[in-house]
Formats: structure tokens, sequence, C-alpha cells
């Protein structure tokens, strides 16, 4: 019984670690052009702003705020993603539901760390914006390849 608990406890152990890897590694993966600054303002998405205010620690932020633009900057871009016919084709669809699952697990730590850390908390909200950038990006690249 020990042994099979020790097993299990191992096993989901280097199952978040690849996760944590594997989510690095997407968003870490600089695109030859970035288009999520073009994607944010014309679908007025606030998450650039937040990642300005966030770099400055000396500013106090309302972060639960910060977190409920970033929920309907989320909510939009995964809603054209799921539902847009150039969005839904494409090898992309494994990772890009790595980072929707990134992203509630970032929310829920947030949730956690909030009463906890203020620094744990902008670490999380961070992540999450850089989620929001990668899906912004994705779509300005396929809506760029659609055009031409």
């Amino acid at each position: 019984m020990t042994a099979s608990l020790l097993m299990v406890g191992i096993t989901i152990t280097l199952f978040i670690l690849w996760f944590r890897y594997t989510c690095n590694l997407i968003l870490n993966a600089k695109p030859a052009k970035d288009y999520s600054r073009q994607i944010a303002t014309v679908n007025e998405l606030k998450f650039l702003q937040i990642q300005q205010w966030l770099a400055r620690p000396e500013k106090e932020a309302d972060l639960d705020a910060m977190l409920g633009h970033l929920d309907c900057d989320y909510r939009l871009l995964t809603y054209i993603l799921r539902h847009g016919a150039q969005f839904r084709i494409g090898a992309d669809q494994v990772e890009r539901r790595i980072l929707m699952l990134d992203y509630q697990v970032m929310r829920l730590w947030y949730a956690v760390s909030r009463r906890l850390s203020s620094s744990n908390s902008r670490r999380a909200l961070m992540e999450m914006i850089s989620i929001i950038g990668h899906f912004a990006n994705f779509m300005g690249e396929r809506a760029l390849c659609r055009a031409e």
C-alpha cells in the first residue's frame, strides 16, 4: 500500500513538472513577428496595459480588478478561437488546450496566493497575460495567412 501511494505521488509530481515545463516552452517561444499588439488594439483588449502596470512594482494595484479584465480578454479570445473556422484547423490544437488548462491553473493559483503573497499573485497574473498574448498572436498570424 505504501509503495502504491509513493508511486502515485511520484507520478503526479512528474506530471506537474512536465506540464509546467511544457507551458514554459510554449510561452517562451518567440514568434518571428508579434501580432498581439494589433489584435489587442482592434479588439480593445486590456492585457497589454495590465502588463505595463504590473511591471511597476512600486505601484499599488487592484489585482482583483486586473484579473476581471484578463478574464474578459481570455473569454473573448477563446470564444473566437473555438468558433472561428480559420482557427480550428491545424496542429496547434493541443498546444492551445494545454495553455487553456494552464490559464485555469494560474487562475486557481492566483486565488490561493492572493491572500498570502502579492508577488506570487502578480506572477500568476503575468503568466495569464503571456497566455492571452500567445492567443492574440496566434489569431494575428492566422488572420494574416488567411488574408494572403
